[in-house]
């Protein structure tokens, strides 16, 4: 039999609906993320939370406010390290799938927090899943996702990341209005970022392993039944080659952090990536998401306009 030319042919590119539903389960992931950086910011504004931790009358309020912050950041920085070897020793759905399950935990526990300890643990924690899991996503939907199509489907993440920081402020606004006489209103828009994660994790079954990963681990058969069932047979096949040869090639180039600085190649890659990164955060965005509420109040705006305003 012919061997399969190493290059892809557009006319023979097939796109099947599992590819669209396989990219829309993971953006659940994605949402998560969005929902959870951004839900901070709507509940420092709820009289709710302001009167159950009293952060309206304690002396070092503006301080624990900046650590529920700055913690959610620094257990993001440090877990975003361990994906990448977390994804290749155990897999690209075990990576997610732990992502997922300390989001969960976190965001139910940030929920149900009794004290303002309990609460800056988990935001931690938080912060933690949710970056390992804005990792994480990316790399699973590019290993699987047709090459023909995947600007177009890995742009789903972006998307749903964006929804779900959208999402996170009108419900938070919305909660603003719920009038009961529990001082626990608050709790229910923290307890929200647990849907998406859990419907990913209930999605989980369905969705195929990286077929990249499948072959690093010398699992032929998988990574060829995989692609068959996320391409047309020929197209698999092509596929099939070029992972394989890229794998060989990669097993010949440095691998250590030190290589992204010590070759230019790899220099001028790193610099672009981390400077595009670093410039966005440097815009003062996080100040924005964080704390744009507290910034209108101190503009003399009411708590319903500081909602508002945060959800334009």
């Amino acid at each position: 039999m012919e061997a399969p030319v190493d290059r892809h042919r557009g006319g023979k590119r097939e796109f099947n609906f599992y590819n669209l539903f396989m990219v829309l389960a993971m953006s659940f992931g994605s949402m998560g993320y969005g929902y959870s950086a951004s839900i901070i910011a709507t509940t420092l504004a709820q009289p709710t939370f302001i009167k159950y931790f009293e952060l309206d009358t304690r002396s070092d309020a503006t301080s624990l406010i900046s650590t529920m912050n700055g913690l959610y950041q620094a257990g993001g920085l440090l877990a975003v390290f361990s994906i990448s070897w977390f994804a290749d020793t155990w897999g690209r759905k075990a990576a997610i799938s732990a992502s997922a399950v300390i989001t969960l935990v976190s965001g139910a526990l940030l929920a149900g927090s009794v004290n303002i300890t309990m609460f800056i643990v988990f935001r931690f924690t938080s912060g933690a899943g949710a970056f390992m899991i804005l990792s994480a996503v990316p790399i699973w939907m590019n290993e699987v996702v047709p090459p023909k199509n995947r600007g177009m489907l890995v742009d789903l993440h972006g998307a749903a990341l964006l929804f779900g920081y959208a999402l996170a402020t009108w419900i938070g606004y919305g909660f603003y209005f719920y009038t009961a006489e529990s001082s626990n209103t608050w709790r229910a828009p923290l307890a929200f970022q647990c849907l998406p994660v859990a419907i990913l994790l209930a999605m989980m079954p369905w969705l195929p392993e990286s077929p990249r990963y499948l072959l690093m681990k010398d699992r032929f058969e998988e990574a060829e039944a995989t692609l068959n069932k996320l391409h047309a047979p020929e197209e698999a096949a092509v596929e099939l080659v070029q992972i394989r040869n890229q794998m060989q090639i990669d097993k010949v180039l440095p691998t250590s952090y030190w290589a992204m600085f010590a070759r230019p190649s790899y220099r001028k890659r790193s610099f672009l990536a981390l400077g595009t990164t670093c410039s966005i955060q440097f815009s003062g965005i996080l100040v924005i998401n964080n704390y744009g509420p507290t910034i209108y109040a101190n503009l003399g705006y009411s708590t319903e306009r500081q909602l508002l305003l945060q959800g334009g």
